[in-house]
């Protein structure tokens, strides 16, 4: 298992917006008890657009493919839309899934898909797990060693995870937060932890521009 790492190749957000969320799960962990809190130095708000595990042998390759990928990229708008109670007591914001974002995504798990040389998380090579997941999950497990891509691709910034899972939709009916439209310029690679959670940036690649 040490061979693999599982990455998030994940939306950068803007500081403003980053800021918002973070404060807005620090809120939420002073009244409910949850797994986790945003604070932009353990755990990274961002914009999932695929998360395999891939061989550690192949993590430099994947940095060349990605930098390539993005040079050509211009900066994409974000339209945030509502706040979501998600199964599992996940809290998240909503955002529109444009044209613009779904074919970014669709060219990011295409042009990396093949670095996972086939591998597949533990989790997805469990039975009684497969067993819960639509027809469509598991094809796209099967396919991208992902389920929430392509055709179920769904960009949310997940706020909070509840321990008490019954609870999130409560939360969900009082934030009363103006979601502005807002620019993403910066693509980066996390390293993840539990709850989906990105734990570690590993890079950053700037869209339409240079590494930093």
């Amino acid at each position: 298992m040490n061979d693999f790492i599982r990455l998030n190749i994940a939306f950068v957000l803007p500081d403003e917006v980053s800021e918002l969320a973070i404060k807005l799960s620090q809120g939420i962990s002073k009244e409910y008890e949850t797994y986790f809190a945003l604070d932009g130095e353990n755990y990274f708000p961002h914009v999932t657009i695929y998360s395999p595990e891939f061989p550690k042998k192949n993590i430099h390759e994947i940095f060349r493919k990605l930098e390539d990928l993005v040079h050509s990229s211009p900066g994409l708008s974000f339209f945030p839309f509502v706040f979501f109670a998600e199964e599992k007591g996940f809290v998240d914001i909503e955002i529109e899934n444009t044209i613009e974002l779904y074919e970014f995504q669709k060219r990011v798990v295409e042009e990396l898909n093949g670095f996972r040389e086939g591998h597949l998380r533990d989790k997805y090579r469990n039975g009684e797990y497969l067993s819960k997941l639509s027809d469509d999950e598991k094809r796209n497990v099967e396919k991208y060693g992902y389920p929430l891509v392509m055709n179920l691709f769904r960009p949310h910034i997940t706020l909070s995870r509840l321990v008490d899972e019954s609870k999130n939709k409560e939360i969900v009916s009082n934030l009363n937060v103006q979601l502005n439209p807002f620019e993403v310029e910066e693509i980066g690679i996390f390293e993840m932890g539990k709850n989906g959670t990105c734990t570690n940036l590993v890079r950053k690649f700037k869209l339409n521009g240079s590494t930093r």
